[in-house]
This record gives C-alpha cells, structure tokens and sequence, in this order.
C-alpha cells in the first residue's frame, strides 16, 4: 500500500465505526503526526510535490473579523482543507 510505504509506523489504521447499516468492512486511516508539516515532509522524501491547495470556512479571528453570517463559537472550527500531491 502506497500510503504505508510513505508514512511507515506514522499511519494508524482502524475501523470505521459511522459505516451505516452495511456490512461491509470500512477503513479509516490517520497519520500520529503533531503537525501537519511533518506530513509533508515525508511526501516529499518520498518524490510527491504539492500541486494544488483549498481551504474554506473560518478559524479563530475576533467577531469583528468575522465573515457575515458566521456564528461564533459553533463555527470557528468549521472549516475544510484539501491538499494535492502528485509523484512524477
């Protein structure tokens, strides 16, 4: 599997518990690192660049920063990342 060859022993699999009425084996995987960097460093010692980045909601900042309509609490850990790698 391509994901254990880049993060070895920092990969952590278990079962997906919120797998619905099926029956059939889920997986999820998490990676046992305290920052995301070092994610990324391991994607690259192995050959990956970052290609393509998003991101959308809203983290921290006071209310008067605050987007329109964005509660206060409830929302200010809503928020989404998306990070493309591609090996060449």
């Amino acid at each position: 599997m391509l994901c254990r060859d880049v993060f070895g022993e920092t990969l952590n699999e278990s079962r997906d518990p919120d797998h619905g009425q099926s029956d059939r084996y889920t997986s999820r995987f998490f990676l046992k690192h305290s920052s995301i960097e070092q994610a990324f460093d391991m994607l690259q010692e192995q050959g990956f660049k970052l290609v393509a980045s998003c991101g959308s909601g809203t983290a921290g900042g006071n209310v008067a920063e605050l987007k329109p309509g964005v509660d206060l609490e409830e929302n200010r850990w809503n928020h989404y990342n998306e990070f493309v790698f591609v090996r060449e």
